[in-house]
């Protein structure tokens, strides 16, 4: 268990803070289903943190907590040292909490430079009144907010499409473009649930620098769902494991090990096709394990107790 005061050293040698985030028991029901059962894990300031697991775990309805969205039945959020209550979207924003999301949610009749706008919408004082005859303190408000969006689309290299309708753009730009509208919040805690989703290989290259890049220059702790592993393993220090709704596995990107090819039975299960193994324990006997198998799709096997025989849970990641 990791101090709550006090950070850790990545492998890479970065520096990461105390907790930023701290999720207390979770416990989310629709009716009677319980879509979460009772998670807590923390996220820390300057950290990337990934939540993973088959379709149908959970994660982006943990996301969702996260952001406000859901208020739950049972558990605490905590943010910054204090509780958190049930807030308004625009409540969380002013927070220091932004997201993107797994359906893109853009304004199609709108440009490229006016849907990131948008995300500056908090940082905008100035009345209706104002603002509608543009003139004075909303003249110079807007024009302030707006070097700072061109701040955004210089970062994230989207120069050349800002006047562009954002119903015009593929799907990779516009990815790209919900990316920018979430930083020009400046958000404290960035939520990404699937950035790569549906992009090809050089997508995914390009969002996973942008990604790093945010990280890295702007301090921004991040946490994101994606379910390609590769990206996982290249981006997070730390990983959520969930599945129907439990947290399975919790661990650093240190406790992670590629395995390409194996016909050793790896805790009574053997596989000959290679693997990535994500222990959310330091002992696997008598712990959780999480093995997720790599092919044209994940396969999350879990073993149980060190006496029984391990089983089998195979679904799309």
């Amino acid at each position: 268990m990791l101090d709550q005061t006090e950070g850790y050293t990545t492998a890479d040698g970065r520096q990461i803070g105390g907790v930023l985030l701290d999720l207390r028991g979770i416990t989310l029901r629709f009716g009677g289903v319980e879509a979460i059962k009772n998670i807590s894990f923390d996220i820390r300031q300057g950290e990337i943190r990934a939540i993973i697991g088959p379709n149908g775990a959970g994660k982006s309805s943990m996301l969702n907590v996260i952001s406000g969205f859901y208020v739950p039945q049972d558990g605490e959020v905590w943010f910054k040292g204090a509780r958190r209550g049930p807030m308004k979207p625009y409540e969380v924003a002013r927070l220091g909490i932004a997201r993107t999301f797994q359906n893109i949610a853009l304004f199609d009749g709108m440009s490229v430079l006016d849907n990131i706008m948008t995300g500056r919408l908090n940082k905008m004082k100035s009345g209706f009144l104002s603002q509608a005859i543009w003139w004075g303190r909303a003249e110079a408000e807007e024009i302030a907010n707006r070097e700072q969006v061109e701040k955004i689309i210089d970062f994230l290299e989207i120069q050349n499409i800002r006047k562009t309708p954002v119903g015009r753009l593929p799907y990779g730009l516009k990815k790209r473009v919900e990316l920018a509208r979430a930083l020009a919040a400046e958000p404290q805690l960035l939520l990404l649930d699937e950035p790569m989703a549906g992009m090809n290989v050089e997508e995914k290259e390009d969002m996973s620098r942008f990604i790093l890049d945010v990280n890295d220059e702007f301090g921004t702790t991040i946490a994101l769902i994606e379910h390609d592993m590769g990206v996982v393993m290249d981006l997070s220090d730390r990983v959520v494991v969930m599945d129907y709704g439990r947290k399975i596995g919790d661990g650093t990107r240190m406790r992670c090990a590629a395995i390409r090819k194996s016909s050793t039975p790896i805790w009574g299960c053997p596989m000959t096709r290679p693997l990535l193994i994500a222990i959310g324990a330091p002992d696997p006997v008598g712990n959780t394990a999480i093995i997720a198998a790599i092919r044209s799709e994940v396969r999350i096997i879990i073993a149980c107790q060190a006496s029984g025989q391990p089983r089998q849970i195979e679904g799309n990641a």
